[in-house]
């Protein structure tokens, strides 16, 4: 059964404990469970950020023909801005004990949060965690010469266990691979250097070349978008800080861990794109690494496991947010079977698919980043008291949920997708993607003028609930096992 609850234990029963499965869902992590440092932060947010993901997201600026210098910059550009957003949204985990799914109720309300953490949230780890198998299943294949499916096979086992022990194992194991694949990727990024074409001109032949500036703003909205797609489990990986840790030192160590490793390997692989053209990232390794290959690829295969651990966690989250009725467990393996699967379908189609994946979900993305930071620190959702509200039944929607459309809505014209171009787009090409600037700017405007209003779910008839709710901020329920308990309906304790 689900675990969802606003609950204290008084008793603690998991702490800093590695070898033991994590007893909690999405419920409220009670202070006596509250552990860690700001700096995990780093490491978590390096480690799964430093990987042959990244650094195919490189190749993009290449493709779109810009220069080094554009190329480089639009990358630090874009892993700049997306750092600091991740930065902030992490320290409302840290603040309130709560994951993201339930930290999203805040500004779109129960039932408003469930569209956008079923793609963003479930699908969207999913999808990351698919990516990263397949290239892990590639890179052992490569050195061990056996079918793909088996080396998938076997990574999905092991980011399957490391999402089912959770919180603990994920960080652990993303400290060590900061240390490992982090000194791997140094190693390569020296031999890179040694072939760097650093005199790289602008290429108007390339094939996705609308010019120097509309590439650019493209080029830094990918890697903006590649980072926010972490924005629905922001708060996952944060919870368990004690909530006096400074906000500061959360939102910096997040920021610079997926600033440092998104800048780092995003130029990596532009650099491996100025010379070697659009190399597959492992034929790429491969190829830079000569006889010291077969280590290197196996220690990024392998590298897959953590990472992926991270990615299977944070999606049993958002299932268990949208109110599946399964343990955390089960929901970890359920997404680490689909994983195997439609890997093996996008085989064959691994950047298209990648790149397409990772541009839709910024734009649906970008404007809740924008509603969900405006709201929590406008809305006074800061404070440990209205954390009740986000479990209670009483708030199906707000107006959170409607600026998060209008952001959406507004950014449609701006959209250069695969399976649309919006108007304005398609006759100003030159322009680049602008759909993830406007669409954060057109949410936040919205919410701005929104939020004047009386809440939505007022409106909308729930008075009766916001009575329970106020009730259950009260009388705060206390089970005996985290695991045990069943789901707090709030509109029934009214009853």
């Amino acid at each position: 059964m689900a675990t969802e609850q606003h609950s204290s234990t008084g008793e603690a029963l998991y702490q800093d404990a590695i070898g033991k499965i994590e007893p909690y869902g999405i419920e409220h992590i009670p202070d006596e469970e509250r552990h860690g440092r700001p700096r995990d932060q780093f490491t978590v947010y390096f480690a799964i950020n430093v990987a042959l993901a990244t650094m195919t997201t490189g190749f993009f600026p290449f493709v779109a023909g810009l220069s080094m210098v554009q190329g480089i910059t639009s990358i630090v550009a874009g892993a700049a801005v997306g750092a600091l957003v991740l930065g902030v949204l992490s320290t409302m985990g840290s603040r309130l004990g709560v994951t993201q799914p339930v930290l999203a109720r805040g500004p779109l309300g129960r039932v408003g949060q469930v569209p956008l953490m079923a793609y963003a949230g479930v699908f969207g780890a999913f999808g990351w965690a698919t990516i990263n198998l397949l290239l892990g299943g590639q890179a052992l294949r490569s050195v061990i010469h056996s079918p793909l499916w088996i080396g998938m096979v076997i990574l999905a086992v092991g980011q399957g266990v490391v999402g089912i022990y959770g919180y603990n194992m994920v960080h652990l194991l993303n400290k060590i691979s900061t240390v490992v694949i982090g000194a791997l990727f140094l190693v390569i990024t020296i031999l890179a250097l040694q072939k760097a074409n650093f005199s790289l001109a602008a290429n108007p032949h390339a094939a996705a070349f609308v010019g120097g500036w509309g590439g650019w703003i493209t080029s830094a909205g990918v890697f903006l978008a590649l980072l926010i797609g972490f924005s629905p489990f922001s708060a996952d990986y944060s919870r368990y800080l004690p909530a006096s840790t400074s906000p500061i030192r959360v939102a910096g160590f997040t920021a610079l861990g997926n600033f440092l490793a998104v800048g780092w390997l995003g130029c990596l692989g532009f650099v491996v794109a100025s010379f070697a053209g659009n190399f597959a990232p492992v034929q790429a390794v491969r190829a830079l690494t000569g006889g010291f290959a077969p280590v290197a690829l196996i220690g990024i295969a392998l590298s897959t496991v953590a990472l992926n651990g991270f990615n299977m966690y944070g999606g049993s989250m958002s299932l268990l947010g949208l109110g599946v009725r399964v343990s955390r467990p089960v929901a970890v393996a359920v997404i680490t079977v689909g994983t195997v699967v439609v890997g093996l379908v996008l085989q064959n189609n691994l950047y298209g698919t990648f790149y397409n994946f990772l541009v839709l979900t910024g734009y649906v993305l970008a404007p809740y980043c924008a509603v969900t930071v405006l709201d929590f620190y406008l809305s006074r959702h800061t404070d440990e008291e209205r954390v009740a509200l986000l479990y209670a039944h009483a708030r199906p929607f707000e107006w959170g949920f409607v600026a998060w459309l209008i952001g959406i809505g507004a950014s449609v014209p701006f959209w250069v997708w695969i399976g649309y171009t919006g108007p304005i787009a398609r006759a100003n090409p030159g322009m680049g993607d602008l759909t993830y600037y406007v669409g954060a700017a057109a949410g936040s405007l919205a919410y701005l003028l929104l939020r004047r209003l009386p809440e939505l779910s007022t409106l909308l008839g729930s008075k009766k609930g916001m009575a329970a709710a106020s009730e259950f901020a009260v009388q705060t329920p206390v089970p005996s096992t985290p695991v045990a308990v069943t789901a707090v309906d709030s509109d029934a304790q009214d009853e």
